[in-house]
């Protein structure tokens, strides 16, 4: 009877799983088309605001690098609580990680405020472009709190196998994105490039943070 029982969810199961590999290389190709559409745009503009655009993104990069440990433990922590059923533990556990990933993003923006044209310094020798980078460098710092949600999200949905709601909130915020990019960016340049970046941070956490608001008021969560 056991032996049966497998058999017969063996395939439900392996179809969850295809889903799951489905949704997770669709949010990879939305990420992938905003990065190459952010370089386009930036590159349309000339060499100076292309070099300066990189110094910026760097930035975001250099604190990817301190969230992505978070993302992992809270893919690991909320799979492991959700399978186990206690939901309890499972709140706490998310709600410890977005304290942690607050005070790491209070950190990096402090850095990035006080030490924001320094470390411009430290990535290039060219003066040009450092000074063309400081004008946009707000929009960097801005980048550690709007984006920790998104990045923080991400990896207890991916605990909790709701890749299909990540991924929609990945294209949608994509979209947007590149909406923003189009209208804004006749009338205020590389500022719009950024919004529109910023923004599509901004975006995916809030979307996700509604999906899992209205899982807790129905308690699934």
């Amino acid at each position: 009877m056991h032996s049966t029982a497998t058999t017969a969810t063996a395939p439900l199961a392996l179809a969850r799983v295809f889903r799951i590999h489905r949704d997770i290389f669709l949010r990879t190709l939305c990420l992938v088309s905003v990065t190459l559409g952010f370089t386009a745009a930036g590159s349309r503009q000339g060499n100076l605001i292309l070099s300066a655009n990189a110094l910026l993104m760097q930035f975001f990069i250099f604190y990817s690098y301190f969230t992505d440990g978070l993302a992992n433990a809270a893919e690991a922590l909320s799979g492991r609580y959700a399978g186990a059923g206690d939901r309890p533990m499972l709140r706490t556990v998310v709600g410890a990680l977005f304290v942690q990933s607050t005070l790491v993003a209070l950190l990096f923006t402090s850095v990035y405020l006080v030490c924001g044209p320094a470390i411009l310094r430290l990535l290039t020798d060219q003066p040009s472009v450092a000074q063309t980078a400081r004008h946009f460098l707000p929009w960097a710092v801005a980048i550690p709190l709007l984006a920790m949600p998104a990045m923080v999200w991400d990896g207890v949905f991916i605990g909790l196998t709701w890749s299909t709601q990540m991924m929609q909130s990945m294209a949608l915020s994509a979209a947007a994105f590149f909406a923003v990019r189009q209208l804004a960016q006749p009338s205020l340049g590389n500022h719009a490039l950024w919004l529109a970046f910023v923004g599509y941070l901004l975006l995916r956490g809030t979307l996700q943070t509604v999906y899992v608001t209205r899982k807790y008021i129905i308690h699934e969560l």
